[in-house]
């Protein structure tokens, strides 16, 4: 539990009255029970979408890269790609 030093000392250090630090507590509290999720286990659930966000974002990047290999070998561009969608033949037409 945050003893009422560290709190001051926390609020202290970051400019904020107490006043101020008890609604960021009050909105911490709301977020919690709007998502469903016990206050104490908000930053191990946040920490888990950052990990998921940031193998997320590995992966478009290496999809990417990816995709630019394939065109690159292809020697093509998205551009011929895009034109090549547009104008394909419509098969049984």
């Amino acid at each position: 539990m945050l003893k009422r030093s560290k709190a001051r000392a926390h609020c202290f250090k970051r400019g904020l009255t107490s006043e101020k630090f008890m609604n960021l507590v009050e909105k911490i509290s709301c977020l919690s029970d709007n998502l469903g999720i016990p206050v104490e286990e908000l930053p191990e659930r946040i920490n888990g979408l950052k990990r998921s966000l940031d193998d997320l974002n590995i992966e478009i990047r290496d999809l990417i890269a990816k995709n630019g290999r394939a065109i690159s070998s292809y020697n093509t561009t998205v551009a011929d790609l895009e034109e090549y969608r547009r104008n394909r033949p419509l098969i049984g037409v």
